[in-house]
């Protein structure tokens, strides 16, 4: 439905789903190398915002630490599609490093 054009709004209407049921669809299909711009729901400081706080809270495997860290300024949605670029990017350098040898 989306790569219909359907908006996240729309689909979650249509499915009777939550946009975060839609969301982890669309973040499961791009970590699994579907052509899908997911920046388009993130801008680039929020990524930044994100890699930081990974950083600087070591890691945390859940996503209330940075919830909590962004004092609710960042919303679930836009910290775990964030996670998922970061974490797909590290992964396409490090296979990128691995070719490089």
């Amino acid at each position: 439905m989306y790569q219909q054009g359907l908006s996240i709004e729309e689909i979650a209407l249509q499915r009777q789903l939550a946009q975060s049921t839609i969301f982890s669809h669309i973040m499961k299909l791009y970590e699994n190398g579907e052509s899908i711009d997911l920046k388009q729901f993130v801008n680039k400081e929020d990524i930044n915002a994100v890699k930081n706080a990974k950083k600087e809270l070591d890691n945390p495997e859940t996503l209330k630490p940075y919830f909590e860290h962004f004092e609710q300024a960042l919303d679930y949605n836009t910290i775990k599609i964030a996670l998922t670029v970061i974490d797909t990017l590290d992964t396409q350098t490090l296979l990128y490093k691995r070719k490089s040898f």
